[in-house]
């Protein structure tokens, strides 16, 4: 997967960054497989990721598998580009969304401090990331077609419609399934805005089938609006 990433990312200097319209589907079900990778690339940065990036560097291996490193900038481009296909976004962040799920149901009972605060920090960031391939989009579409751009993100996100199950069974089903329905109720018209603040509402979710208090849980609300908001802004003149 890092060679083809490598290579995608060479060939948009001389597509204008556009990605081929046939590929784009079946190259994002590819990569929504590394959505760890993912996050840890374009998130806050990961030291391994950093050190394995280089585009010399050979497949990195370690106890959990092989892993995807490619330089964050590569990788941006390259989800971006992907991104102007409703259907390539919509499975990049369907799996960006189940991995911060993971991420958030990993924290222990009773965690506070950084142990506490740091693992919605990092969603923050890599959903401000698909915040600013979003942006991107809408702004080269034009208002037009980027309305259809959104109808189709909003129709194909809210298409599976399942009851939650609850936290102690499957915690992860949980928080994506409860998203998924906060995403739905909110409505075509609010879908865009409703979006920008999706890792806030998994922690309102997560804080509440944990037990958080009330004061923890607006304090962890609000630190993932300010961080995915500063997230989306760094992503955005990274890829500008």
């Amino acid at each position: 997967m890092k060679t083809v990433v490598m290579a995608v990312d060479e060939s948009l200097e001389k597509t204008s960054g556009h990605i081929d319209a046939a590929l784009r589907v079946p190259f994002a079900e590819s990569l929504a497989d590394y959505a760890a990778d993912t996050a840890s690339t374009i998130g806050l940065g990961d030291r391994d990721y950093v050190r394995n990036g280089s585009p010399s560097k050979p497949a990195w291996k370690d106890d959990e598998g092989v892993h995807m490193a490619v330089p964050r900038y590569t990788l941006l481009r390259v989800a971006r580009a992907l991104s102007e296909d409703s259907t390539a976004y919509v499975t990049l962040r369907g799996a960006t969304t189940h991995h911060a799920a993971e991420v958030l149901t990993a924290v222990p009972r009773r965690a506070t401090g950084v142990d506490l605060t740091v693992p919605p920090m990092l969603n923050s960031h890599v959903f401000g990331a698909f915040d600013a391939f979003a942006t991107a989009v809408r702004r080269d579409l034009g208002k037009e077609r980027a309305a259809e751009w959104d109808r189709k993100v909003f129709e194909e996100a809210t298409a599976r419609q399942s009851v939650p199950p609850p936290y102690a069974k499957d915690p992860v089903g949980h928080l994506v399934a409860s998203w998924q329905q906060t995403l739905r109720e909110g409505g075509l018209e609010n879908s865009a805005d409703v979006l920008e603040q999706q890792n806030a509402v998994m922690v309102d979710i997560w804080g509440k089938a944990t037990g958080l208090g009330d004061k923890v849980r607006d304090s962890l609300h609000d630190d993932a609006l300010n961080d995915t908001s500063a997230a989306r802004g760094n992503a955005l003149r990274n890829l500008s």
